[in-house]
């Protein structure tokens, strides 16, 4: 693996020691001991990781194209995404924007012929243009259901209730 220096052109002015730390521990130091685990399964458990910590910043984008450039295919992040007719993307949303990671996942894959539902959490904001945005990202989707926008107390339930009422 070639010496990673995100660290150092993102924060190296802002936070020179963080910066390094990232850079020459983390990755050089960590990442680097390929005979403890391969590059592949560790960009498969790292974006696990993120993904299920719900990190969804620049970092996690990282680590996809890193995952990618190691072997990992999009079959392999997503399982047979192929058996699914409808496409469910939830996600928190502010300012009447989805994160950066679900534009990147609609770019990702084929999804001609699938049905696409949003829905998003928020305190206040609105789903705004998010869906006319989102559809850019895929123009092979078939067809886009009806958007929600849920606050950011919705339960578990009254999510269900929503999935079960919608015509999918």
């Amino acid at each position: 693996m070639g010496k990673v220096t995100a660290g150092k052109e993102m924060l190296g002015d802002f936070a020179p020691q963080f910066a390094g730390f990232n850079d020459d521990v983390l990755f050089g130091e960590v990442w680097s001991r390929e005979d403890k685990l391969a590059p592949r399964e560790r960009s498969i458990v790292t974006v696990s990781a993120l993904l299920s910590s719900g990190i969804l910043d620049s970092s996690l984008k990282f680590h996809i194209q890193k995952a990618k450039d190691n072997g990992v295919t999009k079959e392999e992040m997503v399982k047979d995404m192929g058996r699914y007719d409808v496409v469910l993307i939830g996600f928190p949303i502010w300012w009447y924007v989805a994160p950066r990671i679900i534009q990147t996942f609609l770019e990702s894959y084929d999804f001609s012929g699938k049905k696409i539902s949003l829905f998003a959490t928020s305190g206040m904001s609105g789903m705004g243009d998010t869906q006319e945005i989102l559809r850019l990202s895929c123009p092979g989707a078939a067809t886009w259901g009806a958007g929600r926008r849920f606050s950011e107390s919705a339960s578990e339930s009254e999510i269900n209730r929503w999935v079960g009422k919608s015509s999918f």
